[in-house]
C-alpha cells in the first residue's frame, strides 16, 4: 500500500495508525498485523476499504483483489438449519470448521436482504477435503493440485472450487505453512 498521508483525515485515530505501519512496513492485507479473521481485522479492512475507495490510498492487486471482489469484513444474517436461528455472521472471511462436512467454510451472500436490519442473508460454502492435507508449501503438490483441479479457469467466487483454488490467499488466517499458491 502506498498512500499520501496528508490527504487522509481520519475519525478513528487508532485505525489510521494502523493504515500508517502497513503503509511503512510494506504489509499486504493479508499479512496484516492484526490476527486475520478477527473483529479488528474486519474493522481495519472496512476502513482501508474505505480509504481505498475515496482514492486516498494506492493499494498492491492483492488487496485491490480483496478490497473490491470481496465483502470480507461486511456482515451479514445466515439462518443456522439445525437451531433454526438466526445469527450474524462475516462475509468472505473463510475459517477451519465442520459446516457441511468440509475442512473449510465461508459465508457469501445472496441476493436477499432482511427488511429490519437492511442486512443481506449468507449462504454457506464449504470446501476441502477434511481428510487431506493442504501442502501449498510443496511445490510439486501444488503444481498437481493447480493442474488437476483446473483452478486457473475458476472465476466463481459462489464455488467451493474457487474457494479451494485461492485457499493461499487466506492461509494466514487458516493456520497454512504457505502463501504460495495452493
Amino acid at each position: 500500500m502506498k498512500t499520501t498521508k496528508a490527504f487522509i483525515k481520519c475519525g478513528n485515530l487508532n485505525l489510521q495508525n494502523d493504515l500508517d505501519y502497513h503503509i511503512n512496513e510494506g504489509l499486504s492485507l493479508t499479512n496484516s498485523v492484526h490476527m486475520v479473521g478477527s473483529d479488528r481485522y474486519h474493522d481495519f479492512i472496512n476502513f482501508v476499504r474505505e480509504k481505498y475507495e475515496l482514492g486516498e490510498i494506492v493499494v498492491t492487486n492483492d488487496d485491490r483483489f480483496i478490497l473490491e471482489k470481496l465483502r470480507t469484513g461486511t456482515e451479514a444474517l445466515w439462518k443456522n438449519r439445525k437451531s433454526g436461528k438466526t445469527e450474524r455472521v462475516i462475509l468472505d472471511s473463510p475459517k477451519r470448521g465442520d459446516k457441511g462436512g468440509k475442512k473449510f467454510y465461508v459465508f457469501r451472500p445472496t441476493n436477499k436482504k432482511d427488511k429490519e436490519s437492511g442486512l443481506v442473508f449468507a449462504k454457506v460454502l464449504g470446501f476441502g477435503d477434511p481428510e487431506s492435507k493442504v501442502r501449498n508449501d510443496d511445490k510439486e503438490a501444488s503444481k498437481s493440485f493447480l493442474a488437476r483441479h483446473k483452478c486457473s479457469s475458476k472465476t466463481d467466487l459462489d464455488t467451493p472450487g474457487w474457494w479451494s483454488c485461492n485457499v493461499h490467499r487466506f492461509w494466514k488466517q487458516l493456520g497454512l505453512k504457505s502463501d504460495n499458491k495452493w
